[in-house]
């Protein structure tokens, strides 16, 4: 219902400044109890200084998406990363997994309605296929973009983008940013970052 309601427009976000790093830990507290049946640990290695504008139920849902493939495709005994990256004034969360990877053939069918990659010795049944299709959508409602990474044999690194970040004040941590060599405080990032933009 959600999905057509936000193909047919009719989904309105509510969005706030919220952590990206405490949206992530909600969704794993959440699909923990499907890692734990294979002993798999979900590490989130997400900068916690970083807020994002975001309609945080929608948001979660999406990474519960992402984590839930991530437990169904790994196998037993292995852990799934949660990384990010920032660019400009966006942030890229990065989730992967161990498993068997995607053929060449399905990525392109991934984020559409119905579209399915098989699983073999999941210990899970098939899902919808909605799932990454749902998460598409909002995260391009976001202005963002979403993707993967992926190789048969190597795993999968399923990715989105959001835009429009800033950084907790309270704490001076050094943060860093993924494309250059050099580490900045939080406070220059959120001074230097739009300008970079409008400068460019």
């Amino acid at each position: 219902i959600d999905l057509q309601k936000f193909e047919e427009l009719k989904m309105d976000l509510t969005c706030e400044n919220y952590s990206i790093k405490m949206s992530i830990d909600d969704a794993i507290s959440k699909i923990n109890f499907l890692a734990n049946q294979k002993n798999i640990k979900i590490l989130n290695k997400t900068n916690n200084q970083i807020n994002v504008n975001i309609d945080k139920n929608l948001i979660e849902r999406c990474i519960i998406n992402l984590l839930t493939n991530a437990v169904k495709f790994s196998p037993v005994n292995e852990n799934i990363i949660i990384e990010n990256e920032i660019s400009d004034n966006q942030v890229k969360i990065k989730i992967t997994d161990k498993g068997n990877g995607i053929a060449p053939k399905m990525i392109d069918k991934l984020f559409y309605k119905y579209s399915r990659s098989e699983i073999k010795d999941s210990g899970f049944s098939v899902s919808s296929g909605l799932g990454l299709a749902f998460t598409k959508l909002v995260i391009n409602s976001h202005k963002g973009e979403v993707g993967v990474l992926t190789e048969l044999g190597k795993g999968a690194t399923f990715w989105f983008t959001l835009t429009n970040i800033s950084f907790s004040p309270e704490n001076e941590n050094i943060v860093s940013i993924s494309n250059e060599n050099a580490t900045f405080s939080s406070d220059f990032l959120f001074s230097i970052i739009p300008l970079k933009k409008e400068l460019q």
